[in-house]
């Protein structure tokens, strides 16, 4: 009949509106990352080895593995190397404020040595078997940070130069609630401006469907004017019309076959 909305419809309009609302926002909380450059923080360092030539272990010294620095062309002198059972010890000249959730170990030439490093009292152990090798320390981030420590067991006659580790903190980022519309309107992100819901719906049509919609922590809004009537028909899957739903089914159909033809 005129000014009727079926209930498939009327859920039809809401999952069309909230489909459109979820591609512009996200309501869940985001994690950014954020690296630390300890290079201006070190205090001392010492490393071992078995590499005892003078000029090479002056010139690949362990603050050089956090200068934020890759080796190039240019830049053939940076990150720190040893060789054989290696490592180092890295002294802060204070605590880092900011906790340590995560590193980055770069090495030059990855050769699947295994390595342990530790931050305070944390230590994550790994092999260094590509040119970028991940270091959790989640669930517990690492805080008051002031010592560093780095081993790495390989061959004898084996090198283990690496260009970079890279520390990082993290921060949540709460979700965005997209702006206030008034209630005949909602928010449409690319437009960047309230839009009519009568407007954007009029003329949809959706027939042979099936439709899952979840809301929740949200407000919907429905306008409609006097004559308009909103009948929710829903029956559970696989329950029959009884005999009465389905004379009454016939009569609306019948009512739309006069609407037609006049």
């Amino acid at each position: 009949m005129k000014g009727e909305i079926s209930f498939s419809i009327l859920l039809a309009f809401i999952l069309f509106v909230g489909i459109n609302i979820a591609n512009n926002y996200s309501y869940s909380e985001e994690v950014e990352k954020q690296q630390l450059i300890i290079k201006d923080k070190i205090k001392s360092y010492d490393s071992y080895g078995l590499e005892y030539k003078s000029d090479y272990v002056n010139t690949f010294t362990p603050p050089k593995a956090f200068d934020n620095q890759l080796i190039t062309e240019l830049v053939k002198n940076s990150g720190w190397s040893q060789r054989g059972d290696s490592g180092f010890i890295v002294n802060l000249d204070a605590p880092l404020d900011k906790q340590i959730c995560s590193a980055e170990i770069i090495p030059l030439t990855p050769k699947n040595s295994p390595f342990l490093l530790t931050l305070g009292n944390k230590s994550v152990e790994g092999k260094i078997d590509s040119t970028s090798v991940t270091v959790n320390f989640l669930p517990n981030c690492v805080k008051d940070v002031s010592q560093i420590k780095f081993d790495v067991k390989s061959p004898v006659d084996v090198r283990n130069p690496i260009q970079e580790i890279k520390l990082y903190t993290q921060k949540t980022i709460p979700p965005i609630d997209p702006p206030t519309c008034p209630p005949d309107s909602y928010w449409d992100d690319k437009l960047k401006q309230c839009v009519k819901i009568d407007n954007h719906i009029n003329g949809t049509t959706i027939t042979n469907s099936t439709i899952a919609l979840k809301v929740s922590n949200s407000t919907i809004t429905i306008v409609t004017d006097a004559t308009t009537k909103v009948i929710d028909k829903t029956t559970p899957i696989g329950t029959p019309l009884n005999e009465n739903e389905e004379e009454e089914e016939e009569e609306q159909d019948k009512d739309k076959e006069k609407d037609k033809s006049k």
